[in-house]
């Protein structure tokens, strides 16, 4: 199966970490949201591409009986799937905020990312320090941020890192 993980780096491009290969397009996206007054601006950090995952069924199978009949004996079957881990930035900012505003705060907001993304693009190697990561990651980001736009601007941002992720159909 092939493996992938993609993360930011600090020039805001994206590395490739390859297990075997391929490579994705990252995207970034302002949208409005509709519920407030505020913008959100998303930057994909980390992705792990054809993560396995594996489940174990009771499957069945006819079989003839000697004699006049047939029965459904069941057995144990495992399904595989591949998946798609990654983690999100969000960073909500007020929709009238002057557009130099929003321009430096994307910036500093790519620029603050691509540390926290180094950080948890390690944990993806080793499982068990993905939880511990985490938080080091947001503090990591919430330092740089912090220190790259003015106190007026950071005040009025709020943000969430988010884990997210999807899987292909089983096959059994």
């Amino acid at each position: 199966m092939t493996e992938e993980i993609k993360y930011l780096t600090k020039n805001g491009d994206y590395a490739i970490l390859e297990m075997d290969s391929g490579s994705l397009n990252p995207e970034e996206t302002m949208v409005s949201l509709e519920s407030s007054e505020k913008k959100v601006w998303k930057k994909e950090l980390v992705s792990l591409n054809g993560v396995p995952e594996i489940k174990v069924e009771t499957c069945h199978r006819r079989v003839r009986i000697p004699g006049n009949g047939n029965a459904n004996i069941p057995y144990p079957c495992t399904c595989t799937r591949t998946g798609r881990h990654w983690m999100e930035l969000r960073v909500y900012y007020p929709s009238d905020l002057a557009q130099d505003a929003v321009d430096i705060l994307i910036k500093c907001a790519t620029e603050a990312a691509a540390y926290a993304a180094g950080v948890i693009v390690v944990s993806t190697i080793a499982p068990p320090l993905i939880g511990p990561a985490i938080p080091t990651a947001t503090t990591l980001f919430v330092e740089r941020f912090k220190s790259c736009v003015s106190e007026e601007v950071y005040n009025s941002v709020t943000y969430e890192f988010s884990h997210e992720q999807e899987s292909g159909d089983w096959n059994c």
